[in-house]
């Protein structure tokens, strides 16, 4: 402790507020998921892939396991436990709190105590009392690995950690395949070599490289790409441009389509296309602050994706947070407010807001218009305001990061 830090009451007490806050809605959290009957996805495809790999076997033993041998190999100590799916649960709400803590010290590191209490208190209201936080304790997924992952990579840009960014977001690909395209994020303007961040990559690359073959043979290199492959085709929901043709304008089964027309399918397919690669291009082009950049790609990357669960709109959400740190550290500054607005007003739509159906399996055109477009319209306006604001006052450095600047 340094003795030398004058005593922050108000910030004490923020803090207090906040973590009783964060604390009481993951008691609620805990407890809704508890009383779920069953975790699909848990208890059909990750423990078992744990117990395979447990009695020497293959986690691709298991149909339906897609991703590297990581979560296999994390759940088999605990796969015959009768407290696994208890304590997954908890894991899985510890690494939310984690997250809303990394995200909030990540997007609020210019702002003194108090405002990054208020900014993890966002965090945690945002994040805890979303609809898709409830299916993914439903479900027993492992979005919030990724997310933890995310939020590690924010805080060690914020803090100028180097080569923790590259290796976080490494590690989420080997949770799930599809965040190591967030690996673009590298390729941002000013261009720099990143060569500390690409080789953590790289260094987690090889470990699942040599993880498959731990488990599985050389072999399991082929089987784990071919079922990433079959995976990237289902018969599901995709909130993202391949989805809205699909969704809108043809007898998927997902939903009763609007019109059935293959030539409105392409042109909305390729519109929304085209409109997030622009995106895309203007955040690696004109990114503004490199956290906030990062997820500005994570919202490209969703709406991109073929398959785009529900639950993937989680990992976009810490924009929220940090338009949120923004605004409350520049108040007079309109385009902050109005964009950290419409941010909070998407989450409420897209995340807090309980669709009629699925999601994933089944929707309704209207849910679906107002989940994906919301999206879209946040999507675009955090990237335009990012690339329109002008850095940030290097006044409002706090102290300590200061003193790292001028080192």
């Amino acid at each position: 402790m340094d003795l030398r830090r004058p005593w922050d009451g108000r910030g004490v007490l923020a803090w207090g507020v906040a973590w009783a806050i964060a604390l009481a809605l993951s008691w609620v959290r805990f407890r809704s998921a508890m009383a779920s009957a069953d975790r699909p996805d848990l208890e059909d495809f990750f423990l078992p892939a744990a117990r395979a790999v447990r009695a020497g076997g293959s986690p691709y033993e298991v149909v339906g396991y897609l991703y590297s041998p990581f979560v296999a190999l994390l759940l088999a100590p605990v796969a015959d436990t009768s407290w696994a799916v208890g304590g997954w649960t908890v894991l899985l709400l510890a690494l939310a709190l984690a997250s809303c803590w990394m995200g909030a010290q990540a997007s609020a590191h210019r702002s003194g105590r108090v405002g990054r209490a208020a900014v993890f208190a966002v965090a945690a209201v945002s994040l805890l009392g979303s609809w898709a936080l409830t299916m993914e304790l439903w479900q027993g997924q492992v979005h919030l690995l990724v997310l933890a992952a995310v939020t590690l990579a924010m805080l060690a840009t914020a803090r100028g950690l180097r080569g923790v960014a590259g290796t976080a977001l490494a590690v989420a690909g080997m949770v799930k395949t599809w965040p190591a395209v967030l690996l673009v994020w590298l390729l941002r303007r000013p261009l720099h070599l990143r060569r500390s961040e690409w080789a953590g990559a790289a260094a987690v690359a090889v470990l699942t490289v040599a993880l498959v073959i731990a488990v599985g043979g050389p072999s399991a290199l082929w089987t784990m790409a071919s079922e990433t492959r079959r995976g990237s085709s289902q018969p599901l929901v995709a909130y993202s441009a391949w989805g809205a043709g699909t969704v809108l304008f043809t007898e998927s089964g997902l939903s009763d389509p609007v019109l059935v027309s293959p030539a409105l399918r392409v042109i909305v397919t390729g519109l929304v296309l085209a409109w997030v690669l622009a995106l895309l291009v203007v955040t690696l082009r004109r990114p503004g602050d490199a956290v906030l950049a990062l997820l500005n790609v994570a919202f490209c990357v969703v709406l991109l994706l073929p398959v785009s669960h529900y639950v993937y709109l989680l990992v976009p959400l810490p924009a929220l947070w940090w338009w949120s740190a923004r605004a409350l550290r520049e108040p007079r500054r309109w385009q902050v407010w109005v964009t950290a607005l419409v941010l909070g007003l998407w989450w409420f739509v897209a995340l807090r807001r309980i669709p009629p159906v699925g999601p994933d399996a089944l929707t309704t055109p209207g849910s679906f218009v107002l989940v994906l477009g919301s999206t879209l319209v946040a999507a675009t306006l955090s990237v335009w305001t990012a690339a329109r604001l002008p850095a940030p006052d290097p006044a409002s450095v706090t102290p300590a990061r200061r003193r790292r600047v001028r080192a």
